[in-house]
């Protein structure tokens, strides 16, 4: 069933069951009070007659044959009445009595209390009323119910022809409110069936009046467009990196044909199987990135705890240290003892990939400084170097998988990967990082935060 079906059930369907209700409520009120108006009216009148007859010597009727008494603001209700004697007899009764006069024994009633009474054809409504100075003596008076029930016949009708046209004008009104809004909802559903399509390029607009409506359009906008954008970022990383593994790969199987199709003494065959091994060595440190790269963030990335992040600067540094004697540069950790609930492999990595980078980049005799500090709720650790820093136009592309400065280009040296890992395991840990110069060289700072909301999560799991 479509909305707007359901839309117009729901409408008229609660409009019919609050109208109905109001109506039954106002019938109901409106019987009771003609009921009510009629029982004041025949107990003034059974008062009136039974003084009347008290008058006459208790043994006949006053009543005119052709009188009644006004029970509504229509015309006056025929009167019946029956005087009974001591005895139960009957004394007297009007002529137009409907029927034969029921025996006063079963008339259980008490005097002056309403009640239904059968005779004949018409239905009516009786009373007893005790005859004054005549002990025994009662008097019956009745009259017919026929015009108020015409009356209350006559609002039932009413009330259902209003009713009627209540529910026809709600399903209508239904019917135009849920128009523009199943339109919307359907220009909304053609987009995402665009999209599911592999239409990256569709969008809904702004082609609602509607707050709620346009807000939704917004949202849906943005999510696709946020879409778009992975999966072009996607196809660039898939592409970047099968560049990166061609080249190797294309290296290595050079030099490996090259190797076969000539004889060469023991020094060219050693020669040939070094190049190679490098080459398989450039491949296996890129498909180590890769995998670190997709594993940011998840279970095979290690257990989270409670560790010192100096020490895990320490333990990182301590892996670059032969890097860094090799280039004659100095690296030095300080800081406070921060601890922080983490996975301690994804941060050794993170700092070690800093100061691998800061290594690479600075000059001979150089120095990297590692600081470890702690600022408001967030652990920092920050990597400087005294290199040449990174040019202005390239600082907002640094963090991008595989993009590869000028400079570093032309030392073949990585694949890219190193900061946009860093990068991806500080915003795991609730964190991020940016680069922050001071100086001429560059520096690196990552903010963690203490407890992650994955640490939580973990917790909950392994409870």
């Amino acid at each position: 069933m479509s909305f707007r079906s359901r839309t117009m059930i729901v409408v008229a369907a609660t409009t019919i069951v609050t109208v109905g209700a109001a109506f039954a409520g106002v019938a109901v009120a409106f019987q009771r009070s003609l009921d009510d108006g009629f029982d004041v009216a025949l107990r003034a009148q059974a008062k009136e007659e039974a003084a009347e007859a008290a008058e006459l010597g208790g043994e006949r009727l006053a009543l005119p044959e052709s009188s009644g008494f006004y029970a509504n603001d229509v015309e006056p209700l025929a009167r019946f009445a029956v005087l009974y004697g001591a005895g139960g007899e009957v004394l007297a009764k009007t002529a137009a009595f409907p029927c034969e006069p029921p025996p006063r024994a079963s008339l259980d009633h008490p005097a002056g209390a309403p009640f239904p009474l059968r005779c004949g054809a018409p239905r009516l409504r009786a009373m007893l009323w005790p005859i004054p100075r005549h002990p025994g003596s009662m008097l019956l008076i009745a009259g017919p119910r026929a015009l108020l029930q015409a009356d209350a016949t006559f609002l039932r009708r009413a009330m259902l022809v209003a009713f009627a046209l209540a529910a026809l004008w709600a399903l209508l009104a239904a019917r135009i409110v849920s128009r523009p809004i199943a339109r919307d909802q359907e220009a909304i559903g053609a987009v995402l069936r665009r999209v599911a399509a592999g239409d990256l390029g569709a969008r809904v607009g702004a082609t609602s009046r509607d707050r709620e409506t346009l807000r939704l359009a917004a949202d849906v906008d943005e999510t696709v467009a946020r879409l778009s954008a992975l999966v072009d970022a996607q196809r660039r990383f898939i592409a970047n990196a099968a560049h990166e593994l061609r080249s190797p790969l294309t290296t290595l199987l050079g030099e490996l044909q090259l190797a076969l199709r000539r004889p060469r003494d023991v020094a060219g065959y050693e020669a040939a199987i070094g190049e190679a091994i490098e080459s398989t060595r450039q491949l296996a440190r890129l498909s180590e990135d890769l995998l670190a790269l997709a594993r940011v963030g998840s279970t095979s990335a290690g257990e989270s705890a409670d560790i010192s992040l100096l020490e895990v600067a320490n333990a990182a540094v301590a892996s670059v240290a032969p890097a860094g004697d090799e280039a004659r540069v100095r690296l030095r950790v300080r800081g406070a003892a921060v601890v922080v609930h983490a996975r301690p492999i994804e941060l050794q990595r993170l700092i070690r990939n800093l100061v691998e980078n800061a290594v690479a980049h600075s000059p001979e005799g150089g120095e990297v400084r590692v600081d470890v500090e702690l600022e408001a709720e967030l652990a920092v650790v920050s990597v400087e170097d005294d290199g040449e820093g990174v040019a202005p136009d390239e600082a907002d592309r640094i963090f991008e998988p595989f993009h590869r400065g000028a400079k570093a280009r032309s030392r073949g040296a990585g694949a890219g990967l190193g900061l946009s890992i860093a990068r991806d395991i500080a915003r795991a840990h609730g964190g991020d990082l940016v680069y922050a110069p001071r100086g001429a060289g560059a520096r690196f700072v990552a903010t963690l935060a203490r407890r992650p909301a994955f640490s939580d999560t973990e917790g909950a799991r392994g409870s």
